[in-house]
């Protein structure tokens, strides 16, 4: 039976952050600004193949517990929770 590796999400983010050269840079800044302190800390450990919308919420939780989003995201935070709650099969 041959071996399956998956990725973290957090290996996974860096890849992909690292490859959006084509974007302007404040969009750059902000997938940074927001994926460094938020996504990596709470799904980066999370296989891709297991990370399940209830993880996502959870994550949004525990920013909104925390007060994380103390430097004026909130309206981000709610588009993506939306987001994240109209998704087929994310919750």
């Amino acid at each position: 039976m041959p071996h399956h590796r998956t990725r973290v999400f957090g290996t996974f983010f860096d890849s992909w952050s690292a490859g959006k050269n084509s974007l302007q840079r404040s969009t750059t800044e902000k997938y940074e600004q927001h994926g460094r302190p938020y996504l990596k800390p709470r799904l980066g450990h999370f296989e891709l193949d297991e990370l399940r919308g209830d993880h996502v919420s959870a994550m949004f939780d525990a920013i909104e517990d925390a007060d994380l989003k103390s430097d004026g995201s909130e309206a981000t935070f709610a588009m993506a929770r939306r987001r994240s709650r109209s998704r087929p099969g994310w919750t």
